[in-house]
């Protein structure tokens, strides 16, 4: 690791131990390569003659139940063997097709129809009521957008916008699109849980104009109490039904068996894309410990593996295994620490303003992801490379920019009334200062909340750690009541739904970060009440408002509320951005095929060029990741096994 300051005692502590720990875990190796670069690989025979794809993976060990809805976390068959409509390619404009040959969009609604080809696991074809079906048993944000979904035969049906609510064509692909679990539920199994849902659906009286939950309603229906009632019986019937026989998916491979520890999964010969899917079986080993998974990886054990480690390791297991190359692949995501606002301390606009210029943003992201770019903005919800393209330059250079300087930071408290006695700071009620901080234990979080909790101490502000182990638990803790954690580090802004803005807000507002950050809430209609400014200074808006109606709007109306909600969001200094993250991949070149900047692995197969919305390899290395792209890549012949 390199070591970038050398002031922060804590700091190069810290380091040294992590150093040391790495240093540690390199040692299992008995032969260490020392060859930066890797020839031969579009020349020479590949070591993978039986075509199968080693990965790591996580399912619910207990059992993943007999259909993807009911409860059961299946894993890695999720990913390759489960459909949508279509699949977005997350970060880039690309929509990949598959259970649908085609969308065509007229007025208020959309015609889709299905592929001839496309067959259940079970060798029952792929038909409208099975698209019909999943919908009205599993809602979802398409079915809030739809007044209704009707067949007009057995491969094509017509999907009926919402008069008042109609997304934009655009936006509508996107939305068809993120139901990438759609092929779930075969009408020819779950026929009578179908019938019973779509029955009550239309026996429901549309929505009231007045309902403030009616651009939410499913279906534009009126969901009362009785009606949910029903509809939760329905429901909880259909994930309790036990299937016999083939699990119900669509994909390009089935599953073939699981234990706790390993699952495997084999290549669907009757799949419409077979010919250009390369792998014949796909072998999980449960997804271990970081050191673990790295040894398996520097041993040559795993074929892909993704994300990005902290530097020191990355560097050492590729240096252990002169097979492997890592690629970085740009994240529509900010890494940063959000604020709890029903905190008394941050009801100060100077004090969460004087947070702002009290850390080192360089350092905490060198310390946690050296690769990934440095963000001097205050928390926005919209990573730095998304805004950009979402937003016409002037709004965007309305965000402003905040750079290291306690001396500043001191200025303002000072002006909130805090003071400074012994080192420590003092609130305005001369109480000292003590903050919690929650964050997700492992790589990159440990690293970064260990060196936020450095820079506070330096600057005289005591943190205590409190680290959960998993963003499910962090977002738990986080939201309750009188949440212990003051502020907690996490995205503060994430994007994994596709290219549109309303992916990132949706992350915002509905998903993470309202939540744990504890947004007042309007007692009246259980939305959010924040209200922002507009980012051409004419009048404000209420947040909540604009997001609702997020994918009805295209072109420059578009442009214009995505800086309205980004640019008014950034004035709050609600949170702090540290970074915009950027993730990776590794992958053995011995066996697996097809890679892209082949011309570079002879040079260094630690491939540090980051890939930007425009360059002409973007979209080539962002469908190397295989949680952007499913299986898509794998089963379009993007990447094959090296024989």
């Amino acid at each position: 690791m390199k070591v970038l300051y050398g002031y922060k005692k804590a700091i190069v502590k810290f380091v040294g131990v992590m150093l040391a720990i790495m240093l540690a875990l390199t040692c299992f190796t008995a032969c260490v390569s020392t060859e930066k670069g890797y020839s031969g690989y579009g020349t020479d025979a590949g070591k993978n003659q039986s075509k199968v794809l080693r990965i790591f993976g996580t399912w619910t060990k207990t059992g993943i139940g007999t259909h993807y809805n009911c409860g059961a976390d299946a894993g890695p068959f999720v990913i390759f063997g489960l459909e949508g409509l279509a699949q977005y390619v997350r970060t880039t404009d690309e929509i990949v097709m598959l259970l649908a040959e085609s969308f065509t969009h007229e007025g208020n609604t959309t015609k889709v129809k299905l592929r001839d080809d496309a067959y259940w696991h079970d060798g029952e074809p792929v038909v409208s009521m099975d698209i019909i079906g999943c919908w009205y048993l599993n809602h979802d944000e398409a079915t809030s957008y739809m007044e209704s979904v009707t067949e007009i035969d057995d491969k094509n049906f017509l999907i009926t916008w919402k008069s008042y609510l109609t997304p934009a064509e655009s936006a509508r692909d996107i939305l068809l699109a993120q139901a990438t679990k759609i092929g779930s539920t075969p009408y020819h199994i779950f026929k009578e849980f179908v019938d019973e849902a779509i029955e009550l659906t239309n026996s429901l009286e549309q929505c009231p104009e007045t309902s403030t939950s009616r651009n939410s309603s499913y279906f534009d229906k009126n969901w009362n109490g009785d009606a949910a009632t029903a509809f939760g019986e329905i429901y909880t019937a259909y994930r309790a039904y036990e299937v016999d026989g083939v699990y119900p998916a669509t994909g390009p491979y089935k599953l073939e068996s699981y234990t706790e520890t390993q699952m495997t999964l084999v290549k669907n010969e009757n799949y419409y894309l077979a010919d250009t899917c390369g792998f014949e079986r796909i072998e999980v080993t449960y997804q271990p410990t970081a050191a673990v998974a790295n040894q398996m990886l520097a041993a040559g054990q795993v074929d892909y593996v993704d994300g990005t480690p902290l530097q020191s390791v990355l560097e050492s297991i590729l240096q252990q295994n002169g097979s492997l190359v890592h690629y970085k692949i740009l994240d529509q995501g900010t890494v940063g620490c959000l604020f709890n606002l029903e905190k008394e301390i941050w009801a100060s606009d100077i004090v969460r303003e004087a947070f702002q210029y009290v850390f080192d943003r360089e350092l905490i992201k060198n310390t946690a992801n050296p690769y990934a770019a440095t963000s001097w903005h205050s928390m926005s919800t919209m990573c730095s490379y998304e805004a950009e393209k979402w937003l016409d330059p002037d709004d965007y250079d309305k965000l402003a920019e905040y750079y290291y300087d306690q001396s500043k930071a001191a200025e303002l408290l000072e002006q909130a009334g805090w003071s400074k006695a012994d080192g420590a700071w003092q609130d305005e009620n001369g109480n000292k200062v003590s903050l919690t901080l929650g964050y997700v234990e492992g790589t990159p979080w440990t690293a970064m909340a260990t060196t936020v909790q450095a820079l506070l101490k330096s600057f005289g502000i005591e943190v205590i750690l409190k680290s959960t182990e998993s963003p499910t638990t962090l977002l738990a803790n986080a939201r309750i009541t009188d949440s212990e954690y003051d502020f907690m580090l996490y995205f503060t802004a994430l994007n994994p739904w596709g290219s549109h803005p309303g992916g990132a807000f949706k992350h915002m507002y509905s998903q993470m970060d309202a939540a744990m950050m504890h947004l007042p809430v309007n007692e009246s209609d259980g939305h959010y009440s924040l209200v922002l400014n507009k980012a051409d200074g004419s009048g404000t808006f209420r947040a909540w408002d604009v997001f609702e109606r997020i994918y009805t709007y295209s072109g420059s109306r578009l442009r214009e509320v995505t800086a309205d909600l980004v640019v008014g969001f950034a004035e709050m200094n609600y949170g702090i951005d540290f970074y915009d993250n950027v993730t990776g991949s590794f992958f053995n070149l011995d066996t697996v095929g097809n890679l892209p900047l082949q011309e570079l692995f002879s040079e260094d197969r630690n491939i540090t060029t980051l890939y930007y919305y425009n360059d002409a390899d973007y979209d080539n290395v962002q469908k190397l990741n295989l949680y952007y792209t499913q299986a898509t890549s794998y089963s379009t012949g993007v990447i094959i096994p090296r024989g």
